[in-house]
């Protein structure tokens, strides 16, 4: 009688799936990239404000007028052009 060692199973990562998909993740990004515009609103003044609602707008547009143009699904709703958006506008 020949016993066999147990197989081992190896799998790619993540090990650990909390659930989440992409739209809640990239939320919670822009959700962090709030106090750091607050703070750079408080630190540099208004004009910082206007700068990132110009900025967050035009980007948003231009996903739009790009989805329409190239006849695809509009990306909006999972917040990636809006984390380009904060990200553009802090920088």
């Amino acid at each position: 009688m020949s016993s066999k060692p147990p197989l081992v199973e190896i799998r790619t990562s993540p090990h650990i799936h909390q659930g989440a998909g992409v739209e809640q993740i990239m939320i919670n990004v822009v959700y962090a990239l709030l106090p750091l515009t607050a703070f750079s609103i408080f630190q540099y003044g208004i004009s910082v404000l206007a700068l990132t609602i110009t900025v967050v707008l035009t980007v948003l547009g231009t996903e739009r007028l790009f989805a329409r143009l190239s006849a695809k699904k509009d990306t909006l709703g999972d917040y990636s052009a809006t984390i380009t958006a904060l990200l553009l506008a802090l920088t």
